[in-house]
């Protein structure tokens, strides 16, 4: 079975295989499906035949196109567009990549409501 269809064992969803790069071979399943606030970007390797997934974070910014003029380099806001790109999330089992993204907006909303109401 290639990385390409790849099942989670656990739930039976197709998920992406990837290796992290800079880990020494630390694998992870990544939800095929790409959702804004994702962490993940994915780089393939290899011909059709012997093909894999690398796994990257997102970057934090991204750069402008080379062909942009001066006047929209200016205004090219690259963290802006990193946050709405789409980008891979870890797998959790029983979840949708949007759901997972869901839950940490609610979580991240009663973090910030708990430090402006303290106990």
């Amino acid at each position: 079975m290639s990385n390409l269809d790849h099942v989670c064992p656990r739930c039976r969803a197709t998920v992406y295989r990837a290796c992290v790069i800079g880990t020494e071979g630390l694998k992870i399943l990544l939800d095929p499906v790409r959702v804004v606030g994702g962490d993940w970007a994915l780089i393939h390797n290899g011909t059709s035949d012997s093909a894999y997934w690398m796994a990257v974070p997102r970057p934090v910014r991204v750069s402008p196109p080379v062909d942009l003029d001066k006047d929209g380099r200016r205004a090219w806001n690259s963290k802006a567009v990193a946050d709405s790109r789409p980008w891979h999330v870890e797998h959790e089992h029983e979840l949708t990549a949007e759901q997972i993204i869901a839950a940490r907006i609610q979580a991240r909303g009663k973090l910030k409501a708990s430090r402006q109401n303290p106990p």
